[in-house]
Protein backbone atom coordinates (compact mmCIF):
# COMPACT_ATOMS: atom_id res chain seq x y z
CA UNK A 1 0.00 0.00 0.00
CA UNK A 2 2.99 2.46 0.65
CA UNK A 3 4.41 2.14 -2.73
CA UNK A 4 0.85 2.79 -3.71
CA UNK A 5 0.51 5.87 -2.39
CA UNK A 6 4.19 7.19 -2.85
CA UNK A 7 3.41 6.60 -6.96
CA UNK A 8 0.55 8.19 -6.90
CA UNK A 9 2.13 11.13 -5.22
CA UNK A 10 4.90 11.05 -7.17
CA UNK A 11 2.54 11.58 -10.26
CA UNK A 12 0.66 14.35 -8.52
CA UNK A 13 4.10 15.80 -8.70
CA UNK A 14 4.64 15.41 -12.15
CA UNK A 15 2.96 13.51 -14.62
CA UNK A 16 5.01 10.60 -15.46
CA UNK A 17 6.64 10.66 -12.43
CA UNK A 18 5.49 7.84 -10.70
CA UNK A 19 5.42 5.60 -13.89
CA UNK A 20 9.07 5.64 -14.33
CA UNK A 21 9.10 5.30 -10.16
CA UNK A 22 6.82 2.00 -11.04
CA UNK A 23 10.01 1.19 -13.56
CA UNK A 24 7.60 1.74 -16.72
CA UNK A 25 9.87 4.17 -18.07
CA UNK A 26 8.31 4.47 -21.36
CA UNK A 27 4.63 4.98 -20.37
CA UNK A 28 6.15 7.60 -18.32
CA UNK A 29 8.00 9.66 -20.66
CA UNK A 30 4.42 9.54 -22.75
CA UNK A 31 3.09 11.09 -19.78
CA UNK A 32 5.41 14.01 -19.58
CA UNK A 33 5.23 14.06 -23.08
CA UNK A 34 1.61 14.51 -23.62
CA UNK A 35 1.91 16.93 -20.03
CA UNK A 36 3.97 19.48 -21.98
CA UNK A 37 1.81 19.17 -25.07
CA UNK A 38 -0.85 20.29 -22.92
CA UNK A 39 1.07 22.94 -21.61
CA UNK A 40 2.40 24.28 -24.69
CA UNK A 41 -1.42 24.49 -25.84
CA UNK A 42 -1.76 26.72 -22.63
CA UNK A 43 0.58 29.01 -23.32
CA UNK A 44 -0.42 29.46 -26.90
CA UNK A 45 -3.72 30.45 -25.29
CA UNK A 46 -2.51 32.90 -23.80
CA UNK A 47 -0.33 34.63 -26.38
CA UNK A 48 -3.55 35.09 -28.23
CA UNK A 49 -4.95 36.40 -25.53
CA UNK A 50 -2.31 38.76 -24.60
CA UNK A 51 -1.97 39.24 -28.89
CA UNK A 52 -5.60 40.19 -28.28
CA UNK A 53 -5.35 42.47 -25.51
CA UNK A 54 -2.57 44.48 -26.87
CA UNK A 55 -4.21 44.76 -30.32
CA UNK A 56 -7.59 46.11 -28.51
CA UNK A 57 -5.46 48.69 -27.02
CA UNK A 58 -4.39 50.00 -29.86
CA UNK A 59 -8.03 50.58 -31.06
CA UNK A 60 -8.18 47.10 -33.67
CA UNK A 61 -9.73 44.68 -31.53
CA UNK A 62 -9.33 40.73 -33.25
CA UNK A 63 -12.42 38.55 -31.89
CA UNK A 64 -10.65 35.66 -33.42
CA UNK A 65 -7.72 35.76 -31.64
CA UNK A 66 -9.56 35.69 -28.44
CA UNK A 67 -11.92 32.87 -29.55
CA UNK A 68 -8.48 31.15 -30.40
CA UNK A 69 -7.04 31.71 -27.38
CA UNK A 70 -9.82 30.98 -25.50
CA UNK A 71 -10.03 27.52 -27.30
CA UNK A 72 -6.33 26.95 -27.15
CA UNK A 73 -6.34 27.59 -23.23
CA UNK A 74 -9.09 25.30 -22.39
CA UNK A 75 -8.72 22.49 -24.18
CA UNK A 76 -5.21 22.51 -22.69
CA UNK A 77 -6.56 23.01 -19.42
CA UNK A 78 -9.01 20.57 -19.87
CA UNK A 79 -6.34 18.33 -21.52
CA UNK A 80 -4.20 18.49 -18.53
CA UNK A 81 -6.48 17.94 -16.30
CA UNK A 82 -7.62 14.79 -17.91
CA UNK A 83 -3.84 13.18 -17.77
CA UNK A 84 -2.70 14.34 -14.73
CA UNK A 85 -5.81 12.10 -13.12
CA UNK A 86 -4.82 9.37 -15.73
CA UNK A 87 -1.50 9.44 -14.37
CA UNK A 88 -1.97 9.64 -10.83
CA UNK A 89 -4.62 6.57 -11.60
CA UNK A 90 -2.16 4.77 -13.58
CA UNK A 91 0.57 5.05 -10.82
CA UNK A 92 -1.36 3.74 -7.61
CA UNK A 93 -2.94 0.59 -10.15
CA UNK A 94 0.39 -0.24 -11.13
CA UNK A 95 2.69 0.41 -8.21
CA UNK A 96 3.16 -3.30 -6.83
CA UNK A 97 4.10 -3.57 -3.18
CA UNK A 98 6.69 -5.52 -1.90
CA UNK A 99 4.96 -8.92 0.54
CA UNK A 100 7.76 -9.22 2.64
Amino acid sequence: MRKKIISAFFSFILNGLGQIYNRQIRKGIIFIFISLLCILLIILGIVFLFQSFIFSLKGNFEISLTILGLIFFSLGGFFLCLVSLLSILDAYENAQDNKS
